[in-house]
């Protein structure tokens, strides 16, 4: 963060002769401002409350069936959740409530998704 003294006032570019009232109000006045530009946070799609490995695990990576990208992607919809599914599920119902014991984790990979980014600018006097 940079902070800026704002050339008015007493012994300043502007205003330097202005009476003590003007300068009292205009003058002596700094500025300052912060940038932050991030790209989203990465993180792997998951689902909780089944065991479709058998191992004793519950929850996991889900299998995916697209690549999870929306080309038109908006801060409440980010990524695509049709294109993952609960091993074990129907390719009908892939986020069904009784998944089949299949004996194995889900194919998506890790961290292959990413949240929206941060944009933002401060500014105080």
């Amino acid at each position: 963060m940079r902070v800026y003294a704002l050339p008015v006032g007493k012994g300043q570019r502007f205003l330097s002769s202005a009476p003590t009232a003007v300068q009292y109000i205009l003058g002596g006045w700094r500025t300052s401002w912060t940038a932050v530009a991030q790209t989203g946070q990465y993180f792997a799609a998951s689902f909780s409350g089944f065991d479709p490995s058998g191992t004793g695990t519950i929850g996991g990576i889900p299998d995916a069936l697209g690549n999870g990208i929306y080309s038109n992607w908006s801060v409440s919809h980010f990524f695509d959740q049709t294109a993952f599914a609960v091993p074990g599920c129907p390719t009908t119902n892939p986020v069904c409530s009784n998944p089949a014991p299949v004996g194995r984790f889900g194919n998506s990979g890790l961290n292959i998704l990413h949240g929206p980014p941060i944009r933002n600018l401060d500014s105080g006097c």
